[in-house]
């Protein structure tokens, strides 16, 4: 056996067991640092408009970035006292709902007429809108637009 062949073996078992060792700790590494999953984030932000019984519930999906917006504009909005949201047949008002990525939680954005609540966890807070702002946002963000029906369906003098 040729004796100069044994020290580049060994280099060469040595340089891959380095770079496992390498990649080992830069994953984790990864996994440690705050905001290195951001660039494979995936969090997601859907709107279900709740109207229907026997058939699916229009659903669209919304930018992260403008349902996120709204529930800041909720938290900004006058405090108010828990309420019941409507359990009828017909419209039962919509429910945004901004999924974490990561499986970490969701926090779940729900609008009827001037009720609103934000939902973080186990926490629900909630909220009126007076002028209905957030309803209004919701009808114009809807993928494809809501037809006449629909739009008479949510109308409600205030």
């Amino acid at each position: 056996m040729n004796t100069s062949s044994r020290p580049m073996g060994r280099w060469l078992l040595g340089s891959l067991g380095l770079l496992c060792v390498l990649a080992a700790c830069g994953t984790a590494l990864q996994a440690q640092t705050p905001g290195a999953s951001q660039a494979t984030d995936t969090s997601s932000a859907t709107v279900v408009l709740d109207a229907f019984s026997g058939r699916p519930n229009p659903v669209w999906p919304m930018a992260l970035a403008d349902a996120q917006a709204m529930v800041q504009q909720a938290q900004a909005l006058p405090g108010a006292l828990p309420e019941a949201f409507p359990n009828t047949l017909g419209y039962r008002g919509f429910e945004v709902t901004i999924a974490s990525g990561n499986g970490q939680g969701k926090t779940t954005l729900r609008v009827y007429r001037q009720l609103v609540s934000v939902r973080d966890g186990t926490q629900e807070r909630f909220y009126r809108d007076e002028q209905q702002a957030l309803e209004q946002a919701l009808i114009a963000s809807a993928q494809p637009p809501l037809d006449e029906a629909m739009l008479r369906a949510i109308a409600w003098k205030k």
